[in-house]
């Protein structure tokens, strides 16, 4: 895989403007083009914009702003450097911006997230999960706290079935940070460990790895976390397939937990 081009919407939020230290960190080590977007829109449904006029000047209004904002969060990071920037009128920020990437054939998408704030988020997700659940690249979630100090180790989280395809990828992309590559099995405490079945499969990966761990805790979220603080992972790398619905549904939970609750960013590559 390469990594030539780099996609970051932004909501100049706090966790958005962290993201993008990091994402332009990031595309400095990978010598990567990135642009920065936003999109923007106005409040619908009211009496006075039934008058196009109105309606014309706020939207107008609304793109000069989203332009000043970009303007001026390049020129706070990037020391004069020539970053490409975009505003975008939509009022589905999702299908936007993963189009956007369609059409612009970008690599990877970063953006920032930051935990639950709502019980609505925690139900539906936010926009980042949502980008993750329908892009067609992989998607790099930034929290809140993190910062780019280089990438020394990325771990794989794999159900050691049907991801070979998938952890071959994460491997070149860590082959391209020059980054130690470990594969990691989470699984709940008191499940029943099918390893001995699976344990076979790991020799026909098509590439070497750092090592691999088997890991458990009361949930898979508490045992990866406890990994990646042990192993000092710096992306933890999840596959998300098609499979059944009801395993769609699974996977595309627990990813969302993962995003909200993870110190670590998350690199989701979807199938």
């Amino acid at each position: 895989m390469e990594i030539n081009k780099i996609l970051f919407p932004t909501d100049f939020s706090p966790a958005s403007e962290n993201a993008f230290r990091y994402a332009l960190k990031m595309s400095e080590d990978l010598d990567a083009e990135l642009e920065i977007i936003n999109i923007y829109s106005i409040p619908t449904g009211s009496a006075e914009y039934a008058v196009i006029g109105v309606y014309n000047q706020m939207r107008q209004t609304a793109k000069e702003t989203s332009t000043k904002k970009l303007m001026h969060l390049t020129q706070k990071y990037t020391k004069g450097e020539d970053i490409k920037t975009s505003s975008i009128y939509s009022i589905f920020d999702v299908e936007e911006i993963v189009e956007y990437a369609d059409d612009h054939n970008f690599d990877l998408i970063i953006l920032g997230t930051k935990g639950e704030r709502n019980s609505l988020e925690r139900l539906i997700g936010s926009i980042t999960t949502g980008i993750m659940m329908n892009a067609d690249r992989p998607v790099l979630a930034v929290p809140t706290n993190a910062k780019y100090e280089g990438i020394d180790s990325i771990a794989f989280a794999t159900e050691m079935i049907d991801d070979s395809e998938t952890v071959l990828k994460a491997n070149e992309f860590a082959n391209i940070l020059g980054a130690e590559f470990h594969i990691v099995h989470a699984k709940r405490r008191k499940m029943t460990s099918r390893l001995s079945d699976k344990g076979a499969e790991l020799t026909e990966y098509p590439f070497g790895f750092t090592d691999f761990t088997m890991v458990e805790d009361r949930t898979i979220e508490e045992a990866l976390n406890a990994y990646i603080d042990e192993k000092k992972i710096d992306i933890l790398v999840m596959y998300i397939p098609k499979r059944k619905l009801w395993e769609r549904i699974f996977h595309t939970s627990f990813t969302k937990r993962m995003t909200f609750h993870t110190k670590t960013p998350l690199l989701v590559w979807r199938e």
